[in-house]
């Protein structure tokens, strides 16, 4: 059988969705097989209604401003207490896209989680103390690294 993309390739695989013949150039890994890249761009569970995502977006920035509140004052401790945070802020804006995952959403998290830690040092005005020691600085960025790590961990399916 010839590739639908490379008619000159001999294949055996098929796309899981659509049995279109895919040489292993044109394949794509997917969940429950390989795919052919047409199929493998239309994913249901990346399509996010508008409305959702700034749900999504609203909940990111308001806990990344909490967790960054938080990460201001607890010291060392940051690094058990971080990820945990990051956890909870990946599972808000899950519940807020409904489960969804994806490009757009992974994008909305992080932007939620470094710009609400951002906004925070802006409300606390702990941002001037930040330039007078830029330890401070260092590890509120450490913090707010692992957060988002967490968060964007949480929102990424395995």
């Amino acid at each position: 059988m010839q590739c639908a993309r490379h008619p000159n390739d001999e294949t055996a695989l098929t796309c899981t969705r659509c049995e279109t013949p895919i040489c292993p150039k044109c394949m794509v890994p997917g969940a429950v097989g390989n795919l052919c890249k047409s199929c493998a761009g239309n994913n249901p569970l990346h399509e996010v209604p508008l409305l959702r995502l700034a749900l999504g977006l609203v909940l990111g920035l308001a806990g990344g401003t909490i967790a960054g509140v938080l990460l201001q004052s607890i010291g060392f401790f940051l690094f058990f207490v971080a990820p945990a945070i990051g956890g909870a802020l990946g599972q808000a804006v899950l519940w807020a896209v409904k489960g969804r995952r994806g490009p757009r959403v992974a994008a909305i998290t992080g932007i939620g989680s470094v710009g609400g830690a951002i906004l925070s040092t802006l409300l606390t005005g702990v941002w001037r103390y930040y330039f007078a020691s830029p330890v401070g600085a260092i590890w509120f960025v450490v913090g707010v690294v692992l957060c988002t790590g967490a968060a964007l961990a949480r929102i990424h399916k395995w």
